[in-house]
């Protein structure tokens, strides 16, 4: 049997209209970028701005609490290869530097008479506000026996002062 292909059916298609979606919806994507980069880039200068604003407010409050307290950070470290050698860093105010003291050996009750005296010094000169000491804060790499003695020159200090606190953790 043989089929005749006498009439063929001529199929038109139209693409206007699909274009025209496309470019319609090209069109909105293309405008809804536009106007979130623009949204973007005020709502990051908004951020900037409030930032700034409480960058100054958080600065004022720091200002006001230095004139108001001193803190005192004391951090005792060790060489886990050598732990008769240690080293005691005493942290005031930002303006001044680190005071140290090296610990070597198992005989260091010259080391710690120093240190005693230069929190007596540290406190005279501080001693219309209050001095809040932390020791260690948020380290564990301490020797028992350098925290118990720190610990027992603080607690001396409290005892014979009135604007000495012990921060516990």
């Amino acid at each position: 049997m043989r089929r005749n292909h006498l009439h063929t059916n001529n199929i038109l298609l139209d693409l206007t209209p699909l274009l025209d979606v496309i470019f319609i919806i090209l069109l909105i994507f293309v405008s809804q970028t536009i106007l979130s980069k623009k949204i973007s880039e005020e709502e990051t200068l908004s951020i900037q701005e409030e930032y700034a604003e409480a960058k100054k407010e958080y600065d004022l409050r720091n200002e006001m609490i230095d004139d108001y307290y001193t803190f005192v950070t004391v951090i005792s470290t060790y060489d886990r290869e050598d732990p008769e050698n240690r080293e005691i860093r005493i942290s005031g105010s930002p303006d001044e530097t680190d005071h140290i003291i090296s610990l070597n050996g198992r005989d260091v009750e010259k080391e710690y008479a120093d240190l005693e005296e230069y929190l007596k010094g540290y406190i005279s000169a501080n001693r219309d506000k209050p001095v809040v000491f932390s020791l260690n804060q948020g380290d564990e790499r301490i020797l028992y026996r350098d925290e118990k003695r720190i610990r027992e020159a603080v607690d001396k200090l409290q005892a014979s002062n009135n604007n000495v606190y012990f921060k516990k953790e």
